[in-house]
């Protein structure tokens, strides 16, 4: 397999996603397992910053794997740009 800006771009997204989602959801499960926290929002760490990071996150994670695989794709494989959209489209619509 060759390696291409391409595929260093779409690794690069990969991992950051996986990294923001893995640090938000652990921010929220520290913050849910605070007595004086129950029945509350988070608005700390991550969660300042954007209502669910998480799912932005699992996001660029989906679309970081079309981006590093998109070089390879011809013909009928170019329709995996399918659960990009989707999870997107689920998320935000």
């Amino acid at each position: 397999m060759v390696f291409t800006t391409i595929s260093y771009i779409g690794l690069s997204i990969v991992l950051l996603g996986i990294g923001i989602e893995g640090i938000a959801d652990y921010q929220k499960f520290v913050f849910k397992n605070r007595s004086e926290s129950k029945n509350k929002w988070i608005s700390t760490g991550l969660w300042k910053y954007s209502r669910h990071p998480n799912y932005l996150g699992e996001i660029m994670m989906w679309v970081g794997v079309f981006i590093y695989r998109s070089f390879y794709l011809t013909g009928l494989a170019i329709f995996t740009v399918i659960s990009p959209i989707y999870i997107f489209s689920f998320t935000f619509c």
